[in-house]
Parts: C-alpha cells; structure tokens; sequence
C-alpha cells in the first residue's frame, strides 16, 4: 500500500548531480511519497544503501498489510494520553501478546487545556493576555507521567518498551535502569 509515509516507492531513493567547482556529487533522498514534488529528506547514501534498512521498510510494509501494526496520531498531549489509554485498554484480554512500543516522550512539558487561551493572544502588553512588557511569560507544565498507569493498571499484562533519551551515558544507563524498576517496563 503506497498509503504508509514510512516506506518508499520501489526505488528507494532520488539520484541527483550537483556541480561544485572541484567535483561533482552525488546526493540520495528518500522521496516523502506525498506526491507534493517535495525535496524528501537528504540521507547518507550508506543510510539510502543499507540493506538492513530495506529490509526493515519491507518488513514494517508486511506488517502494516496484515494489520499487525497500528499507528495512531494525535496533535495534543490530552489527546495522545486518552488514545493510549483507550488502545491499552482495549489490549488488555490479549495479555502478554500485546506489544507497547513507545518510542519517545510527546513532550517533556505542556500547557494544560484549561490553562491555554480561547482566543489568539493579543501583540500588545496587557496582563490579562499573558504579555509583559516587550515580551510573553509563558509557564510549562510538566506532562503527566502515564507509565505507571500503563503497566499497572490500564494494560499490566503487555510487554511494554520505553525509551529514553539523554546526552550524558552514565544517566541515560541510570534513568533506563529506574524505568524498569519503577514502572516494570520490560525493556
């Protein structure tokens, strides 16, 4: 099905030349598939030439064909955690053979809705539409933790991956260990 954003079309990537004034290159991209004459996404031609990563795209095609995968879109944190909460549940009577792949945080802090505007905030300094002077205070919230209500209450019995992402090793490795223990995700 040409309709998955994540797969390319049979050839995998664009071949163009550009000309500088001491060689030519070679540059790969992925085309975005959306029939929009976009440039695609610039990759590495060891990326463009993986075969592991073809071999992931075909795979994740088979997959998506046969209904054994299901993505799900959201544009709203309240919106993204009422979908999960609705899919896991949902899973529950399958028990283990439920497979939560949650790859990355939707954000680390938000605004909640009761606390956004109704209306465009307005250019000029006034209290009552968040401005100061030369300038918007904006206060984040954080985002809800849901990974304790995912594994223990909403779906206890599906293998649940989390991730995480830090730029210092040791509290990566620190954090991914409490996340296991705290939330018992299972890897």
């Amino acid at each position: 099905d040409d309709d998955d954003p994540f797969l390319t079309n049979p050839t995998p990537y664009t071949t163009t030349t550009a000309s500088s004034s001491s060689s030519k290159k070679k540059k790969r991209s992925f085309e975005n598939g959306s029939g929009g004459g976009g440039a695609g996404i610039q990759l590495h031609r060891r990326i463009v030439d993986s075969s592991r990563l073809q071999t992931a795209l075909k795979e994740r095609k088979v997959v998506v064909q046969e209904g054994r995968l299901l993505t799900i879109p959201f544009r709203s944190v309240e919106e993204y955690i009422a979908k999960l909460q609705m899919c896991a549940t949902s899973l529950q009577n399958v028990q283990s053979l439920a497979l939560l792949y949650l790859a990355a945080a939707v954000s680390d802090f938000y605004v909640p809705k009761d606390l956004k505007s109704p209306h465009k905030i307005q250019s000029s300094s006034s209290s009552s539409s968040g401005g100061t002077k030369g300038g918007l205070t904006l206060e984040l919230h954080p985002v809800p933790k849901v990974m304790g209500l995912l594994t223990k209450v909403w779906c206890p019995n599906a293998f649940v991956c989390s991730f995480k992402l830090e730029t210092d090793q040791q509290l990566l490795r620190q954090k991914a260990e409490r996340a296991i223990t705290k939330y018992a995700c299972d890897m």
